[in-house]
């Protein structure tokens, strides 16, 4: 190409440009980069924007719930401590004893006398075991406020003897005064041995005898473990010439060959106890009767002579 030709191709070149149209105002390059950026820049202010309004978000979350925990009041994070549910403990409930129907001691009925005492044959138990005294005067005493509740029992009395002198057996003998509805009384066990015979056989032997001159026959009891008991539901005795003398009485036939009396009274056995003393020599009769029915139920002697059937024998 000459010179003369290359400055023509220059010369139209520089004419096609000037004669072009105007580029759309849109697709201006300067404009475009400048839109661009601008583009960008709204993009990263939009997501700076959103991160700026989470995190508020949070903040205020978290600040709503700290001040639910500490009272409503603004402050640092605290732990909320743990409560603890107090149970009210029962309310007591004040028992008063049910009052209980004793045996009046006008209600004993006289009755022709036994003719004999003794066992029947081959009972003799000479040397036989029996609880001691003190053993029956611990479980007694323990027993009394669950069998006699709200009545206050004390000890008298307790005496032992390897043979004693009416029948030539060993006997155990226990004392208490006792004061419950209606006055002061008296309760006492009696335990002697017995061999050769049943317990069952025995008590129905006692059964058929009515002791004590006791017209009404007594509730018999028989026990799961072969013992026997017997229940006299009246007083014993003749009212109408001993007033002082009615008492009551429960047998528990003890399986292990041990029978315990237990006999409650119209009068402290601690006034029996003070005549005897007083007079040793004589037959001291009855105190005066201190109540006009008996201390205890017939039931209630029951229970306590059972109280022997827990105790050990001696050898």
């Amino acid at each position: 190409m000459t010179a003369m030709d290359e400055l023509d191709v220059k010369a139209e070149f520089s004419r096609l440009v000037e004669a072009r149209p105007p580029l759309p105002e849109s697709l201006d390059p300067g404009r475009l980069m400048s839109r661009g950026q601008r583009i960008e820049h709204r993009r990263h202010a939009a997501w700076a924007g959103a991160a700026a309004a989470l995190t508020a978000a949070a903040l205020v979350a978290v600040t709503l719930g700290m001040q639910a925990l500490v009272g409503g009041q603004p402050g640092p994070a605290r732990v909320a401590a743990p409560t603890t549910t107090r149970i009210a403990p029962p309310t007591a409930v004040r028992t008063t004893p049910t009052p209980v129907t004793l045996p009046r001691l006008s209600e004993a009925e006289t009755c022709p006398e036994r003719t004999s005492t003794d066992y029947p044959p081959g009972t003799s138990a000479r040397g036989a075991g029996l609880p001691s005294g003190a053993a029956v005067r611990a479980a007694a005493l323990a027993a009394a406020p669950r069998l006699l509740p709200g009545a206050r029992v004390t000890h008298v009395k307790t005496w032992e003897s390897r043979v004693d002198p009416r029948s030539g057996e060993p006997r155990v003998v226990v004392w208490f005064d006792l004061v419950s509805q209606g006055g002061p009384g008296g309760f006492g066990f009696e335990i002697y041995p017995f061999r050769g015979v049943t317990a069952a056989a025995l008590a129905s032997w006692d059964f058929t005898a009515r002791p004590y001159s006791n017209c009404t026959a007594a509730r018999r009891r028989a026990e799961p473990n072969g013992s026997a008991g017997l229940v006299y539901v009246k007083p014993l005795g003749n009212y109408a010439k001993y007033p002082n003398g009615a008492r009551g009485q429960a047998s528990y036939y003890d399986r292990r060959g041990v029978q315990v009396n237990v006999d409650t009274v119209p009068w402290a056995y601690s006034a029996l106890l003070a005549a005897e003393l007083h007079n040793p020599d004589l037959g001291v009769p009855d105190p005066p009767a201190t109540r006009q029915t008996l201390p205890m139920t017939p039931d209630q002697a029951y229970q306590f002579a059972r109280l022997v059937s827990q105790l050990p024998l001696s050898s």
